[in-house]
């Protein structure tokens, strides 16, 4: 009886050891394939659209408190008002940017960024003859169609009624687009201390 029990316990201890090799075998492997996953890089426009990082306008006025990018763009470039050589300019760093805040999302407060695809009728709407400077609804909210492609930077604040308020900024200009995106990558960027020589003797 004794050689059995003990035979059954070191079977118990046989089948616990291989539950924790392969749990851990099981977590190594998701930890790396969500390295992996966060590693890829974007390549264009449609890529990003694939991935479901668009946004409606609708949903725009419908945020969570925090700052946001949503790059007004057309991907059919159906617009006779369009600036598609200024689109075109601009898709590296908009993918560049998409690609930023996958590696980093998780390591800080990371201004997230989204795509609004005006060629979607849903988002035509906003579409005009000039921009505005404020709005608190997506009806009350346009866009010069000939300053296309642009960038709005979004604040979305919650207020003492349990609602949200709204501020933005519509950045046209290509320079400035490029400008803002590369301001918000080195803001997050940390850069280590290098000691001077005179330093380096104290060590």
């Amino acid at each position: 009886m004794k050689k059995e029990e003990q035979a059954k316990i070191e079977k118990r201890k046989a089948y616990a050891f291989l539950t924790i090799i392969l749990l851990s075998t099981i977590v190594f492997l998701v930890v790396i394939l969500a390295m992996i996953i966060e590693s890829v890089k974007y390549k264009s426009y449609k890529d990003i659209a694939k991935k479901g990082l668009t946004i409606l306008g609708t949903e725009m006025f419908s945020l969570q408190e925090g700052d946001y990018y949503i790059y007004l763009y057309s991907s059919k470039g159906a617009s006779e008002k369009l600036n598609k050589e200024k689109q075109e300019a601009l898709e590296p760093y908009i993918v560049n940017y998409f690609t930023f805040v996958k590696q980093n999302k998780r390591k800080g407060s990371v201004c997230e960024i989204r795509l609004m695809d005006v060629d979607e009728s849903k988002n035509a709407r906003c579409l005009s003859d000039h921009t505005t400077t404020s709005a608190s609804s997506w009806t009350s909210f346009y866009v010069d169609e000939a300053s296309l492609p642009a960038l709005v930077y979004l604040t979305v604040n919650s207020t003492t009624g349990g609602g949200y308020s709204y501020a933005y900024e519509v950045i046209t200009m290509e320079n400035d687009i490029k400008g803002r995106l590369a301001d918000s990558i080195s803001s997050f960027t940390t850069v280590a201390y290098i000691p001077k020589r005179e330093e380096t003797a104290f060590c």
